[in-house]
């Protein structure tokens, strides 16, 4: 009976007591991060997972891709003229072709 007793009394003090009640608060909050740390290992695994495939796709089909508009190709020709120690010009043809905004020798 007396057994009994301290069984009853052990059982108000923790249904009355705050602090047996935030730390089962607590103890039941840290056991639930177990399974919230396993669905975030899930994700950041099936995120490398989905670049690795990314690149394996890339990688398979082609290398890198430009996208360019029409491009307009203009040859046209210059003199250049020198002038020599004595005073004598010559002049010089040169072919250039515009192309994407920069001249290149051809």
């Amino acid at each position: 009976m007396e057994n009994q007793q301290e069984k009853n009394g052990l059982f108000n003090w923790f249904r009355q007591s705050i602090v047996a009640k935030l730390g089962m608060v607590a103890l039941l909050s840290l056991l639930l991060l177990i399974p919230s740390s396993w669905v975030n290992d899930l994700i950041y695994e099936r995120q490398g997972r989905q670049e690795e495939v990314m690149k394996e796709i890339a990688q398979s089909w082609a290398g890198i891709q430009y996208v360019a508009g029409p491009v307009l190709v203009i040859p046209y020709k210059t003199v250049r003229r020198e002038r020599d120690a004595q005073g004598l010009t010559a002049l010089w043809p040169q072919r250039y072709r515009l192309h994407h905004h920069q001249i290149r020798f051809l």
